[in-house]
């Protein structure tokens, strides 16, 4: 079951396990009813993810005290509120969120997924056909282990892996250094574009001779980025 509630700044976006905080440009209306931002300003954003998160996050009774004051960007407010065993739980706009489920676009991104298996290190765990991160060289299973050269676990600790890869705009550009599963080390620069999400980013039939079954695996399990 999702819910999702408008407010003056996008979207809120409930999923069953995770919370999701769509931010877009403020001054509008989603025409919905829920929570509404105080204003515009950082701090305002900021204290806005606060205070939905202690109201509706699934792991609520485990927020720290933090102060709105303390973080540059909502995105580096959820990276210090996020509970250790979410890797769901992200930021964007209401109009990256319609692209995404209208036309299975997003614009403005590398191409992968990826999760924190461990609190210092990074994986990706999907990488999208035709996106820079595809055609840079990513595969699925590799340790992200460097952000423009600040190795990883320092870029987890602050501001967070997403913040850290900058704005969610076509051209911006950031380096990556990675080991894949044989151990050998890459780096590379990549430039955020528009990347289709595909539905299904995993297919396989598997035909017995009793029942012929398809195994699937939903991309819509984590935050593109």
């Amino acid at each position: 079951m999702n819910k999702r509630f408008g407010n003056g700044r996008g979207f809120l976006y409930l999923g069953l396990a995770t919370l999701l905080v769509f931010v877009a440009g403020c001054g509008g209306s989603s025409g919905g009813s829920g929570p509404q931002a105080a204003n515009c300003t950082v701090v305002g954003q900021n204290q806005f993810v606060i205070d939905v998160m202690q109201d509706i996050y699934l792991w609520n009774d485990q927020l720290p005290v933090v102060n709105a004051a303390d973080f540059d960007s909502p995105e580096a407010t959820l990276e210090a509120l996020r509970a250790p065993q979410d890797r769901f739980s992200f930021i964007t706009s209401a109009a990256a969120d319609d692209a995404l489920f209208g036309e299975g676009q997003v614009a403005g991104i590398i191409g992968f997924r990826s999760e924190s298996p461990n609190p210092d290190e990074r994986r990706v765990i999907d990488v999208f056909e035709g996106s820079p991160a595809d055609l840079g060289g990513l595969a699925r299973g590799d340790f992200i282990t460097a952000v423009d050269g600040i190795p990883i676990a320092d870029v987890l600790a602050d501001p967070g892996f997403s913040p850290s890869l900058g704005p969610n705009e076509v051209g911006v550009t950031v380096e990556l250094s990675w080991r894949n599963v044989a151990g050998q080390d890459f780096t590379n620069v990549f430039e955020k574009a528009v990347v289709t999400i595909p539905p299904v980013s995993a297919l396989e039939v598997l035909d017995t001779p009793a029942i012929t079954v398809a195994a699937c695996c939903p991309s819509q399990k984590s935050c593109p980025i």
